[in-house]
C-alpha cells in the first residue's frame, strides 16, 4: 500500500492526481504546514529536508520500503501502473 504525507499545496495535489491517474490506492496523511508538522521528528525521518509531498510505498522493488519525495515519486508510480 502506497502512504502519501502531503498538504493541500500545488506539491500535494499534483502528487494525488499522479496516484489517481495511474490507478494505484494510497492512504492519505495530511501534513499542516501551519502547525509546522513537516519539521516534526517522525516527518523529518521519511524526508529530512522536510518538503512535501513524501510517498511512502510498502511494496516497493524486492518487497522493500520505498521512501520518495516529489521526483522519485513519479517514477514510482509509472513503474507500479505498468
Amino acid at each position: 500500500m502506497i502512504d502519501l504525507y502531503a498538504a493541500g499545496t500545488s506539491n500535494g495535489m499534483r502528487a494525488r492526481i499522479g496516484l489517481e491517474e495511474c490507478g494505484l490506492a494510497y492512504n492519505l496523511h495530511p501534513i499542516d504546514l501551519a502547525k509546522g508538522e513537516q519539521k516534526s521528528p517522525s516527518f523529518l525521518a521519511m524526508n529530512p529536508n522536510g518538503q512535501i509531498p513524501v510517498i511512502v510505498d510498502s511494496d516497493g522493488p524486492g518487497g522493500k520500503p520505498v521512501t520518495g519525495g516529489r521526483r522519485s515519486g513519479r517514477r514510482s508510480r509509472a513503474r507500479r501502473a505498468t
